[in-house]
């Protein structure tokens, strides 16, 4: 996201008259809100950072984007080997809020889409998190009951809080913030810090170890 913000500011240097280029970036991540916030209301506040006249609308910022995300995201090796070295160990499927067309794009080009064993899209069922239907139709289509699955995510209402309800195990991915400062009424099963953080507590031992690196050639990189 934040590459995202940094090449909007770039395409449209007009968000940054009178505010300075280092503020419209912190302006454009804080709207966001780590994802948190309702799209209509993004857009609205990408919207607002345009000079009177020259402001978009919603559904034209919402289209810039939604196209520029895609471009700005890229794989996460440590993500990728946690997934792999869990998927020996536990089946996986991936719960994902969104547009169908959209959503899979962007698993495309993180690598991801072949890693689980079932892609569920909301937008392809007609549901989404955090209503119960959605964490149901994964556990029909997977053949899993409720209480041999964990459901694993960074969103606390949609992820945590939807999965609780529908009567699954959840774990919250932290990234550095506290539950307790989140406002849900609820308790996840299990706090990890991040994917890798999952596959260490969950596989021990045989959890992937982050590569080897060459002290020599890293200090020679470092120069």
């Amino acid at each position: 996201y934040e590459r995202w913000a940094a090449s909007f500011v770039s395409k449209y240097p007009d968000v940054a008259l009178g505010r300075g280029l280092q503020a419209t970036r912190r302006a454009l991540i804080a709207a966001d809100g780590s994802g948190s916030v309702p799209r209509d209301r993004f857009c609205a506040a990408i919207a607002s950072l345009f000079p009177q006249g020259s402001r978009p609308s919603v559904d034209e910022v919402w289209l810039e984007f939604s196209d520029a995300f895609i471009e700005a995201i890229d794989p996460d090796p440590a993500v990728n080997r946690a997934l792999d070295a869990l998927a020996r160990r536990y089946r996986l499927a991936l719960l994902s809020n969104g547009v169908g067309e959209r959503q899979r794009a962007k698993l495309v080009r993180l690598g991801l889409e072949e890693r689980f064993e079932r892609l569920i899209i909301s937008g392809e069922i007609g549901c989404e998190k955090p209503h119960s239907g959605i964490f149901e139709h994964a556990l029909r289509v997977c053949g899993t009951p409720a209480q041999k699955a964990l459901m694993v995510g960074d969103d606390p209402r949609r992820d945590i809080g939807g999965a609780l309800d529908a009567g699954l195990r959840a774990c919250w991915i932290a990234r550095g913030r506290r539950w307790a400062e989140m406002g849900v009424d609820a308790t996840p099963s299990l706090i990890v810090e991040d994917v890798p953080g999952l596959a260490a507590r969950l596989l021990g031992d045989a959890a992937p170890a982050a590569p080897a690196v060459d002290l020599a050639d890293a200090e020679k990189n470092a120069g």
